[in-house]
Parts: C-alpha cells; sequence; structure tokens
C-alpha cells in the first residue's frame, strides 16, 4: 500500500477532522441564531470576524457555520430585491414584489459583455443601466472546450422533464467588471501584459458593513410548460436563447421570447476574510421532488426527477449524438458534442450530499418569513443547499506532489488553501455529473496521476474547482493555436474566478 493511501487513517485526527467538524451539527438547529429580521436590501460585503472568532474559541462551529448561511440567504435577498432604473435596490418595494427593472442582479452586466469578441473594449457606457435582457449566448476564448451557457461545467447538459436543456448565464458585480475592464484583464494579450508586469490578479474584497466586492453570479433557467409547470412557483422571465456552435451541434438552439423559470443560483464573493471566497448555492424546491399538489388537473413533477420510475440510473450525462427516439440521426450528421435539436431522455438527478439539517431549518425559517412578507412571494420556493467557507484563510493549499508523501486526503479537503468547509459544495442544476460519489481519485486532486485507480468518495468542491483557474501568461501569434498558446498560469492564479481563463480571447 503506498504512502498516501495509508496517509488517509493517519490524518484522521489532524487538520482534516477539524474540516468535516465544522460541517457537523453539534446543537439543535433551532438553538442556532435566528434569520435577522427584517428582511433588507443590503447585500453583506463580509462576515464579523470578531464573532466568528469568538464561536470558534469556543468551539462552537455549528454557529460559525451559521454566520456564512446567513450570509448566503441575505446575499439571496439582496441580489433578488426589487430594483430601481438605475439597477439599485428601491426601498419603496420589498423582496417578492414585481417592479418593471427587474430585481438587482438583472442590471449586472453579462461576462459576455466584459469579455466581448475578439477582445475588443468593451462599450460599457452605451449598456444601458437597469434591467438587462436575459439572452442566453454562447460564447467563449479561441479555444473553447465547452459551451458554458449550454452544457454543464467540463460535463454534458442537464435535461428537464420535458426534454428541453437547461441554460445557464453569468453576471459579474460592478466592482469585478471596473477591476476586470480597468486593468485590460477581458482580452487574452491584455492578461499577458498584466502579468509581465509583475501583477497578480486579486479581484476587490468586500468589506463587513461596507461595500461589496467582486461576485459572480451563475443562474440556471428552464423553459416552462405552462400546462405541466406551474410559473407561480418560480422567479420567471421572459428571454432569448442562440445556441450556435457549428464545430459542436448540427443546427442552432434558438429560442425567442421564452418563458424561463430559475431553478438554481450560484453566489461566489471574494471578501476580506475569506481570500477564498465564500460560496453559496440555492436551488428550487421542486428540483428533485414536490410536495402533493395538482395543476391543471394533474400532479406536479419534478422538473430532474421521475419519481414513477425509480430505476433509473442517476447523474448520467445524455449520450452524444442522442437521436429522437426511433428515428436514425440523417447520413452525415453526426458531431463531436450533443445537439440541442434533438430530444433527449430527461436526466434522473440525485443528490449525493443531503442537504443538511441545520440549513432545512434555517430554509424553513426564512421561507415562512419570506410568504407571510408578501403573498404569493415566488422565492419562497428556493432553498440554500449550503455554504462553503474557509476556516483558516491564510492555510497554504496542500501540495500534491509527490504523490507518496503523505498528504492524502489533504490534498483533497485543502486543494484550495484555507481549509475549507464544508469539503464538498455543489448544486444539482450546475454539476450534475460531478455527483458520483465513489470515483477515482485524480478527478479530485489537481494533477493527480490519471493511471492511479484508487477510489475515494466525492462529489465536487466550489472552492477546489475554481482554484484551478487561472490567466494567461504567454501568448505568441505566430504559432498556431494549441493547449499551450495562449499558455495559462498554475492554479489559483485566476484568484478562483474561470471568467479570464473561459471567456478571454484573443485581440484582433
Amino acid at each position: 500500500m503506498k504512502t498516501w493511501m495509508r496517509a488517509t487513517l493517519a490524518l484522521a485526527g489532524g487538520s482534516v477532522a477539524f474540516v468535516f467538524l465544522t460541517s457537523l451539527q453539534t446543537a439543535r438547529p433551532e438553538a442556532l441564531q435566528p434569520y435577522p429580521l427584517p428582511f433588507t436590501s443590503q447585500i453583506p460585503g463580509d462576515i464579523n470576524v470578531k464573532q466568528l472568532d469568538a464561536f470558534n474559541q469556543k468551539q462552537q462551529f455549528d454557529q460559525a457555520q451559521r454566520m456564512f448561511d446567513i450570509f448566503a440567504w441575505q446575499a439571496f435577498v439582496g441580489l433578488n430585491w426589487p430594483a430601481l432604473p438605475n439597477g439599485q435596490p428601491d426601498s419603496s418595494l420589498k423582496i417578492g414584489q414585481s417592479s418593471p427593472n427587474g430585481v438587482v442582479w438583472e442590471s449586472w452586466k453579462h461576462d459576455y459583455q466584459v469579455f466581448t469578441a475578439n477582445g475588443q473594449p468593451p462599450l460599457l457606457s452605451a449598456i444601458k443601466n437597469g434591467k438587462n435582457s436575459h439572452a442566453v449566448v454562447n460564447t467563449g476564448n479561441t479555444l473553447p472546450d465547452e459551451i458554458e451557457e449550454a452544457l454543464q461545467a467540463f460535463t454534458g447538459p442537464l435535461v428537464d422533464k420535458n426534454g428541453n436543456w437547461v441554460t445557464y448565464e453569468i453576471r459579474m458585480s460592478p466592482r469585478e467588471v471596473d477591476y476586470v475592464v480597468g486593468n485590460n484583464l477581458y482580452y487574452v494579450q491584455g492578461q499577458v501584459e498584466f502579468v509581465n508586469k509583475g501583477n497578480t490578479i486579486s479581484f476587490p474584497a468586500g468589506v463587513y458593513n461596507g461595500d461589496i466586492g467582486a461576485i459572480e453570479v451563475k443562474a440556471a433557467w428552464r423553459m416552462l410548460d405552462p400546462n405541466t409547470d406551474d410559473p407561480s412557483r418560480y422567479f420567471t422571465t421572459t428571454g432569448d436563447i442562440s445556441i450556435n456552435d457549428p464545430s459542436q451541434f448540427s443546427k442552432p438552439l434558438v429560442k425567442n421570447n421564452v418563458l424561463l423559470g430559475l431553478v438554481g443560483f450560484h453566489i461566489s464573493a471574494k471578501t476580506q476574510y475569506a481570500r477564498q471566497w465564500i460560496w453559496a448555492t440555492f436551488e428550487h424546491v421542486d428540483n428533485l421532488e414536490v410536495p402533493p399538489l395538482m395543476y391543471k388537473g394533474q400532479r406536479l413533477m419534478p422538473s430532474f426527477y421521475n419519481p414513477n420510475n425509480q430505476i433509473l440510473p442517476v447523474n448520467v450525462e445524455p449520450p452524444q449524438n442522442a437521436v429522437i427516439p426511433g428515428q436514425p440521426i440523417p447520413s452525415g450528421q453526426y458531431y463531436n458534442s450533443w445537439d440541442p435539436t434533438l430530444t433527449y431522455q430527461p436526466t434522473q438527478a440525485f443528490r449525493m450530499i443531503p442537504i443538511p439539517t441545520d440549513k432545512q431549518q434555517l430554509n424553513r425559517e426564512v421561507q415562512a418569513a419570506l410568504a407571510k412578507l408578501v403573498p404569493g412571494n415566488v422565492f419562497q420556493y428556493y432553498q440554500l443547499i449550503d455554504t462553503q467557507w474557509p476556516t483558516d484563510p491564510a492555510a497554504p493549499p496542500t501540495p500534491t506532489v509527490p504523490f507518496d508523501a503523505g498528504i492524502f486526503p489533504n490534498s483533497v479537503t485543502n486543494k484550495a488553501g484555507g481549509m475549507v468547509t464544508p469539503t464538498y459544495l455543489t448544486n444539482i442544476t450546475m454539476e450534475t455529473y460531478f455527483q458520483a460519489g465513489n470515483q477515482a481519485a485524480w478527478h479530485q486532486i489537481e494533477g493527480f496521476p490519471q493511471s492511479e485507480t484508487q477510489q475515494i468518495y466525492g462529489t465536487e468542491s466550489c472552492t477546489g474547482c475554481h482554484s484551478s483557474a487561472g490567466v494567461a501568461i504567454a501568448y505568441d501569434p505566430k504559432q498556431a493555436l494549441s493547449s499551450t498558446n495562449p499558455l495559462y498560469g498554475v492554479p489559483l492564479t485566476g484568484d478562483f474566478s474561470w471568467l479570464l481563463q473561459q471567456k478571454a480571447q484573443i485581440r484582433k
């Protein structure tokens, strides 16, 4: 048995135990800090570090976790607060009430408005303040290995109960936009020049009781069918979808004025305390199960789980080049990826790590308050899955080489540094196919040899995944494009944002 395998037991009483311990509930949920009412439109900039230190000194780790869960819900409420024409929160309205200007985060810039085609300067001044249209457009750098607006990160499409793909969009906070544009990081050559001057990517951080810093919001939308879906249970919008990449799809997926319902909502926030960022993820309550409700004479069904066929394999990607059942793909119509115009078997999604009990209690508390605040409040139908945060932000990442140096399992649990807790955090609408359970260790460890067959339990970690993001450090226009041209820096050089590596294009 190799040393790194033996280390699994040797480290069980060390720092790893702390990471897992902070995820455990040691007090009754009702004894934890309640959500502070009344609801406000203020998006928190950071947590109260003095209070956090006091909880940790008393080993009240469940109370410490509750601080970050309240931070998550406060961010969700503030981002979804009705907006004024300038995108600021409307103090005359309450969350859940309608505004012609949408909600706050809808005024934030799309990633493709900042990371423009051919690396041209973004004309942000020409983009009106106020509600931004929900246009799902596939974008990417010169060498896209995925279409993030239609495919999940590094995997495939999520197909809902109606056979439709879920689509995605990413928005950036104003301070993050200013940092990217002000430092010319929106195109590849600008990143290379920034790094060659000795600069390090460091997004602006939010301040406790002060301004927010860099925040990225990722929304997952599914097309609602008014015959089978109850729109009154969703935060909805009307949007356009244009997924068109001839190298991957045989035909473009173009739909205009589609009724979209929000099913997933990622919030990642850089703060002064959390140099590894704070990661919170929300889902619609009907994603995997639905209470016994009737709609138009029939039982409401979950969006991504079929309770009438529970033997279906779970979390399995649809086959590439899927076909309409019973109909072959026409000759010559085989492509290297999925075809958004064809019918797919709905995904049977399953959550490998249940929502913790303390989160369930907090969700019920906040949902009840939202329902009381505004009759029919759609935000009562959303739930926090969990919040990931660093317990020791100064802790460096555990090295992953050499592989027999006794670094396992810290190489998984502390991949990004900061000793984050919980170890794993995923959203069923955005990381469906990472929900594998037992899997090869190399899926979870940066640079781990794929020839190794050691199995570990894993889903995925927001912090761990985003720590792999880099920034362009070299580009030679005389060389053919390849996997090393542009050349991207090692993990952590992108300061936990994939946008720099995935979205910035070469300026032409």
